[in-house]
C-alpha cells in the first residue's frame, strides 16, 4: 500500500542505506558476495548497460568483484552508497538492483532488472517501495529520475511512480565504452507527497 511504511526501512538519511525493505514479491537487502555472479551477468548484458558508462575493465569478473566489494565495503563508513540488490522474496535470487544517491535538486533513483525478469512490474515495485523508504525515513524534498529518451521501459517505470517531465537533459558519459557519446534524456521529478 502507497502509504504503509516499507517493513524493515530505517535511518533519516537517503544515504544511510537500510538492511531490508520488503514488499509483495521482493526483498531489497544490501549486496552481498554472493550477488556476484548475478553482477558480473548484468554487467555483461550489452541491452542492460547501453546506457550507462561502464568501462570494459569494469566489466569482467575482476571489474566487478571490484565495485561489488567497493559498495559493500561503503554500507558501514562516513559515506555509505545506497544501492540495494533487488531480490525475489522467496529465493533471494538476485533480480537487480536499485538505489538513491545525492542530487543538486533532491535524490536520484536508479532501478535496474536483469533482462529476464522485466516485463513484470518488478523494477516498479522495487523503486516505489524505495521511494517509501525516502519519504518516511528521510527529509528529503525530492526525487529526481534521470531517464534516456530511447529507454522507454524506464520512462515508463518513472510515469507510474508519479514523475513527471521536468525538461531535457544532456549528460556526456565520462567514463566507459559510451565515454564519446551525448545521451539524450529528460529529468523527471517527483515532489514529496503532502
Amino acid at each position: 500500500a502507497p502509504n504503509q511504511r516499507p517493513t524493515g526501512a530505517q535511518n533519516r538519511s537517503p544515504m544511510n542505506v537500510p538492511h531490508h525493505i520488503l514488499t509483495p514479491r521482493l526483498r531489497l537487502r544490501r549486496h552481498t558476495p554472493a550477488d556476484l555472479d548475478s553482477f558480473v551477468e548484468f554487467l555483461a548484458d550489452d541491452d542492460s548497460t547501453r546506457y550507462m558508462p561502464f568501462t570494459a575493465e569494469q566489466k569482467t569478473r575482476a571489474g566487478a568483484e571490484q565495485m561489488l566489494a567497493w559498495v559493500i565495503a561503503s554500507y558501514e563508513s562516513q559515506d555509505p552508497i545506497c544501492s540495494l540488490t533487488i531480490a525475489d522474496r522467496e529465493t533471494d535470487e538476485y533480480l537487480g538492483s536499485c538505489g538513491l544517491s545525492p542530487d543538486p535538486d533532491g535524490v536520484e533513483l536508479y532501478y535496474t532488472l536483469l533482462t529476464r525478469h522485466r516485463g513484470r512490474g518488478l523494477a516498479t515495485e522495487a523503486a516505489a517501495a524505495l521511494l517509501q523508504h525516502l519519504w518516511t525515513e528521510t527529509d528529503a524534498h525530492r526525487a529526481v529520475a534521470h531517464v534516456v529518451v530511447d529507454n522507454e521501459p524506464s520512462i515508463r517505470v518513472a510515469r507510474r511512480l508519479g514523475f513527471v517531465d521536468a525538461g531535457p537533459i544532456e549528460r556526456t558519459a565520462a567514463t566507459g565504452d559510451i565515454e564519446h557519446l551525448t545521451l539524450r534524456g529528460r529529468r523527471m521529478i517527483l515532489n514529496r507527497p503532502e
